[in-house]
């Protein structure tokens, strides 16, 4: 059985989504019965660390992992679709990639219009799965009267150009 302990790497998507339509739940289900079995609510990291073989950038990849987005979106659908549906009813909270700096040696490395995009596609994918699941982030890691984490000023302005000022679906913007 899986322990609080778990490392992150053993419940994240990159091990989780081992090759094109391949996934083993077998950590991360023993994780969720753990946590739910104690009455906890969940909150899972569902964007970050993308597969190796799925990343847009294969030089920043890592073993079986990237900090990167997916080259082809789809392959992020596909994924959330697929974590969104087993764990219906077990996980509500869905947090984007953490601490995100758009550049090099970050957690997520892609752009901000890239981590808008990726923000919206969980929020249409997973809230369709179940309108109780609510999307959390970006997670800033400095915020203090003296320090403000500008890093998610580039985000908040992606998703500011592409939102749906007529409050739509959203298929078509960033945001």
């Amino acid at each position: 059985g899986v322990v609080p302990g778990t490392p992150n790497e053993m419940i994240e998507w990159a091990a989780i989504n081992t090759a094109p339509g391949a996934y083993d739940w077998s950590e991360m289900d023993a994780w969720v019965d753990y946590h739910r079995g104690r009455g906890t609510e969940l909150l899972y990291e569902v964007g970050g660390w993308c597969p190796g073989w799925a990343s847009a950038r294969p030089a920043e990849v890592v073993g079986i992992r990237a900090p990167t987005e997916p080259a082809d979106m789809q392959v992020f659908v596909d994924w959330l679709t697929a974590v969104g549906t087993r764990y219906d009813g077990n996980i509500k909270y869905w947090l984007m990639p953490n601490e995100p700096k758009f550049a090099a040696v970050s957690e997520f490395t892609g752009t901000a219009e890239k981590y808008a995009e990726m923000t919206r596609l969980a929020h249409q994918v997973l809230e369709s799965i179940n309108p109780d699941n609510r999307i959390v982030g970006p997670e800033v890691s400095q915020m203090s009267a003296f320090v403000v984490d500008t890093r998610m000023v580039p985000m908040l302005d992606a998703s500011a150009t592409g939102f749906d000022a007529g409050f739509g679906d959203g298929s078509g913007t960033t945001g």
